[in-house]
């Protein structure tokens, strides 16, 4: 019998806003390829994470242009994120952009990093292992019963695979043999010299 399980999924979503203030920008000497400046660290959803600031950018492609991208930091996970950064020149507008030449780049200007996790929170609920109470309960109810026995003046409906598997004598008389005839016609078999009560303990038992 195959295990029943249960399970449920919520999905959690966690926003922050982080900004990330540039100083004496014209006098940082760091190169496309060589290391980032990293902002502080920031929590958003249960994560820490970073923002990397490249001054001329992090490849040939992107020479020419900064780059700010965001980093991880936190190593327990792999949240989904979604991230919108911006770059705000403070002398002029304030309003913030995506694009600015090294050339046009302020001094100070600020990264605006809004971020977005979502995290998937999953509980399973594994049933008892007990198969002994699952065969009680499909025994009680009847389900899939497919032989009938008789005792005294009381039936009582059963499986004839799992009897048959459980005992030699039912696997002899359901399906060995010595099945009779008439079990294949009326599905009930007789039983004699037993009271009803024992007859159905022997059953559960079973």
């Amino acid at each position: 019998m195959a295990l029943r399980t249960i399970s449920t999924c919520t999905t959690e979503t966690a926003k922050g806003i982080h900004r990330f203030e540039i100083f004496s920008y014209s006098l940082m000497n760091v190169e496309a390829d060589e290391d980032a400046i990293r902002s502080g660290v920031f929590n958003v959803g249960g994560f820490d994470w970073a923002l990397l600031y490249y001054p001329d950018g992090i490849d040939d492609d992107s020479k020419g242009y900064i780059g700010v991208y965001l980093e991880l930091i936190s190593k327990n996970g792999e949240p989904w994120a979604l991230v919108d950064v911006n770059l705000i020149n403070q002398l002029q507008s304030g309003q913030p952009r995506q694009l600015f030449t090294k050339s046009d780049v302020p001094t100070p200007f600020r990264a605006l990093c809004e971020t977005e996790t979502r995290s998937a929170l999953c509980e399973i609920e594994v049933p008892s292992m007990e198969i002994s109470s699952d065969f009680a309960k499909m025994l009680k109810d009847g389900v899939g019963a497919d032989v009938t026995f008789k005792v005294g003046e009381d039936t009582f409906r059963a499986h004839r695979a799992v009897l048959a598997a459980r005992s030699p004598v039912f696997h002899a008389q359901l399906c060995g043999p010595m099945k009779e005839k008439e079990i294949t016609q009326m599905q009930e078999i007789t039983i004699q010299d037993m009271q009803p009560s024992a007859f159905e303990a022997f059953l559960y038992f079973i």
